[in-house]
């Protein structure tokens, strides 16, 4: 059985003509030129690694990048959205002032704009998704955009948002950040109470006192 390739730097044409022949005569291994041996290995780089390195570069250049299902439909949702925080940002207060109360949010929906053009228009380079009829794509797409980990997340915020009004915020997010960080860490509770802790004294020293905003 051949062995497997090592992960090594693509060599030079040189040295891979160099390496070939070298093999063909049938002399012994020719060290590769300025190669300088480690202090602990007992025998510096050969032809035969010359080689590898050549099939190693070639294999990384081949390398095909393909789009995931439903990449490029949320790119151009993406887009969309930009434009529409675009152009709620201009009602604002336009174009008047750099100081105006407009002027951020035009910025950052700029930056939202050309972000997602940017990402948009890298989608056109990569291969159409490896996926055989509309329920090999559907499953695709559920594998790929909603693994467990993000439904359960996404239910534990859900049931956060529904608890603020009944048991308070400060409680609700207490539970929030424990059952979070104990579900991700994989059980790490004690670490998850003094976290959610910290973070609680935190918001609450921040806003509530010195700035004095009311939380459900």
């Amino acid at each position: 059985m051949s062995q497997p390739l090592p992960v090594c730097a693509p060599a030079s044409p040189l040295v891979t003509h160099a390496a070939t022949s070298a093999l063909d005569q049938g002399g012994p291994p020719l060290p590769l030129r300025g190669s300088q041996p480690h202090p602990h290995d007992s025998q510096p780089l050969t032809a035969r690694d010359g080689l590898n390195a050549s099939a190693c570069g070639a294999i990384a250049m081949n390398k095909t990048e393909y789009r995931l299902v439903g990449e490029r439909t949320f790119c151009v949702l993406l887009l969309a959205f930009s434009l529409g925080i675009l152009y709620l940002a201009y009602q604002i207060a336009g174009l008047s002032s750099i100081n105006s109360a407009g002027a951020f949010p035009l910025g950052v929906s700029i930056v939202m704009l050309l972000s997602a053009l940017t990402i948009l228009l890298g989608q056109f380079r990569k291969h159409p998704p490896q996926c055989q009829g509309w329920i090999d794509a559907c499953k695709q797409f559920t594998r790929q955009h909603f693994p467990r980990r993000t439904l359960i997340f996404a239910a534990l915020a859900i049931g956060y948002l529904a608890a603020i009004q009944w048991i308070s915020f400060y409680l609700s997010t207490f539970l929030f950040l424990v059952l979070s960080m104990v579900y991700l860490r994989n059980g790490r509770i004690v670490g998850a109470l003094l976290s959610s802790a910290l973070l609680l004294s935190l918001i609450y020293l921040l806003f509530t006192l010195a700035f004095s905003v009311y939380l459900p």
